[in-house]
């Protein structure tokens, strides 16, 4: 795994910027926390409704499975988010769940798969797309990640995306993704981009490592 910054010098008092960051932060989280709750309600509600055989075929049990085991992860998430970054990884395991049951349904009735839409890497708040970007990451690398219509413009201006911000361990906010995969599953992931299993490494509580670092 890649690391997208080098860390900088130790450092214990934010800047400015950064509490203004931090702040605005905090207060996107009051605000949005209702409507991602809502919608892990409303996952669970549909899958408390979906009626298949006892022994589904094959590949509708794996479908099923990943979208019961993404909504699990959500809502063990959103009983304790602790901030903006893991409330982006609710919505994500919640949209998941959405999309793996979609796809359940259509292998159960022999239809064509629906669209399989990516939450923007650059900020999974955002929203889904089944568009891409191709960002350099450094020096002639080049990743194509899923991107939002506001990130992908802002790639061909040849500005940096509006991403999700997050405070490393020495304390620089940095985007989600510069921070060290080691202690971040969320920058380790990509929020589903890089690895297929963030709800099983939910499950197992990866997550935590993030948090120890923001109390030590």
């Amino acid at each position: 795994m890649h690391r997208w910054l080098s860390p900088g010098p130790a450092r214990h008092e934010p800047t400015p910027e950064e509490v203004a960051t931090l702040a605005a932060m905090q207060a996107a989280l009051g605000r949005m926390a209702d409507a991602v709750r809502s919608e892990v309600t409303a996952v669970g509600e549909l899958l408390a409704v979906v009626e298949f055989p006892p022994e589904p075929a094959p590949d509708v049990h794996k479908a099923l499975s990943r979208a019961l085991d993404a909504y699990d992860a959500a809502g063990r998430l959103m009983d304790d988010v602790a901030d903006l970054v893991e409330l982006a990884g609710v919505a994500v395991l919640a949209g998941d769940a959405r999309v793996s049951l979609a796809v359940a349904a259509a292998r159960y009735r022999h239809e064509p798969l629906p669209a399989l839409p990516r939450p923007c890497f650059f900020n999974p708040l955002h929203g889904r797309s089944d568009r891409t970007a191709e960002w350099r990451t450094g020096y002639k690398t080049t990743l194509k990640v899923p991107a939002c219509t506001r990130c992908r413009k802002a790639i061909r201006r040849g500005d940096a995306p509006a991403h999700l911000a997050d405070r490393a361990p020495d304390g620089r906010i940095v985007p989600y993704y510069a921070v060290d995969p080691a202690v971040s599953v969320w920058s380790a992931t990509g929020y589903g981009t890089f690895h297929d299993d963030l709800a099983a490494r939910i499950q197992r509580g990866e997550h935590r490592k993030r948090r120890r670092t923001h109390r030590s």
